[in-house]
């Protein structure tokens, strides 16, 4: 049985987001933790597991997994991440 990595990839992707927001709509954290959360989420998760999966495709070398952090740098493999399995 073939494991599906792209479904893997955009689970990860999603489930903080969907989290974080499920926890506002029941009020078990207000919108300073929400936005700290979405920051994280943003400028450190995001970046961090797309720059994982494109070592993972062969596209960077782990050497070059600090460039995900750059703000759009990713934006050039987005058919990659989003589309291949």
């Amino acid at each position: 049985m073939k494991r599906n990595y792209l479904l893997v990839f955009l689970m990860m992707i999603a489930w903080p987001m969907m989290t974080l927001v499920l926890m506002v709509r029941m009020g078990l954290i207000n919108s300073t933790i929400f936005t700290l959360g979405l920051v994280i989420y943003a400028f450190l998760y995001h970046p961090y597991i797309s720059a994982k999966r494109l070592v993972k495709l062969g596209v960077i070398e782990s050497k070059d997994l600090w460039k995900s952090f750059i703000p759009f740098w990713n934006m050039k493999y987005f058919d990659l991440l989003y589309t291949r399995n």
